[in-house]
């Protein structure tokens, strides 16, 4: 009895180790899926601060530029006063004065609400809410916002003009995008349509690559043409950007698309003390079809008022 003792004892050993290579097995498993939950997380997290980022950043361009975006993000009526002066092939020039006033139409709301629910479409939540996080301002960004615009250019004749734009902005990964649709009537042009996509993505904190596709539609005067080309924009400070363009341009004519100009462009902005006051500043070289193709420079100054701008 006492003989078969060792016998058995050596016989237990590699039954005793399987259990407890067996009972580690499920520890190692726990920790291998809460490293990829930590990761996944990390990654999830990363995409939403950049995410966030880019929002922030174009949402800041957009203001400082003067973009109908940021008007139309903001729950107020903007009313923009406008004049340009340059220096176009030698001589100097202006166009004319114009102003533009984008309103916030409360029963236009109320009306998009509805044909919201009637849809199911979320809505957008209180801005005041300090509980939203950057994956709820993404949400945001994907609902349809519906404005309007009317305007003025002081002309002789004057000219006068009223569009209505539906805009969505939504985000691809780390880049965001801004889709509006708009159709527009004004008395010199009559009937016009626009369609843009504009795709954003942020560098860092202070600069933003921005792809614009444009398409115009002049529908009473059967014009078309369309606009293609990327800009890196680098905020500089809180009141100051400069924007760095490359622009195709292209206009049908009879049945076929031809290459109407390639435009090199900088433009600096300024907002001044009293933030009511835009100086923009934009030097371009154009290649142009009308010139040949030859290269063309000119130096465009604009002056903007902006009035009812929540940020002035």
């Amino acid at each position: 009895m006492w003989r078969l003792l060792p016998v058995l004892y050596i016989a237990f050993i590699p039954f005793a180790g399987a259990q407890v290579e067996s009972e580690a097995l499920p520890e190692e498993s726990v920790e291998q899926s809460t490293s990829a939950q930590k990761a996944t997380a990390y990654l999830e997290g990363t995409r939403e601060l950049l995410s966030a980022r880019v929002i922030r950043l174009s949402e800041s361009v957009d203001a400082l530029f003067g973009n109908t975006r940021a008007d139309d993000q903001r729950n107020t009526s903007t009313l923009r006063v406008s004049q340009t002066y340059y220096i176009r092939r030698g001589s100097l020039g202006a166009d004319d004065p114009g102003t533009s006033l984008n309103l916030f139409l409360p029963n236009l709301k109320r009306w998009e609400k509805a044909m919201q629910d009637k849809i199911q479409l979320p809505q957008r939540g209180d801005e005041s809410d300090v509980s939203v996080t950057p994956s709820a301002v993404a949400d945001e960004e994907r609902l349809w916002d519906l404005n309007s615009e009317t305007g003025l250019v002081v002309a002789i004749p004057v000219n006068y003009f009223a569009r209505l734009r539906l805009r969505r902005s939504f985000l691809l990964g780390y880049f965001e995008n801004s889709f509006f649709e708009q159709l527009g009537w004004s008395k010199k042009n009559e009937w016009e349509e626009r369609t843009s996509l504009t795709t954003d993505y942020a560098f860092s904190r202070d600069v933003l690559f921005r792809f614009v596709n444009e398409a115009n539609w002049a529908m009473t005067n059967r014009d078309f043409d369309t606009h293609h080309g990327p800009s890196v924009i680098r905020t500089l400070s809180e009141h100051s950007a400069l924007s760095q363009d490359f622009r195709y341009n292209t206009k049908l004519i009879g049945r076929a698309m031809y290459s109407e100009s390639f435009v090199l462009s900088s433009t600096f902005t300024q907002r001044l003390p009293m933030q009511w006051i835009y100086l923009k500043t934009t030097p371009s070289l154009s290649w142009s079809r009308e010139d040949g193709f030859t290269p063309a420079w000119a130096l465009y100054m604009t002056v903007e008022l902006v009035f009812g701008n929540e940020d002035s």
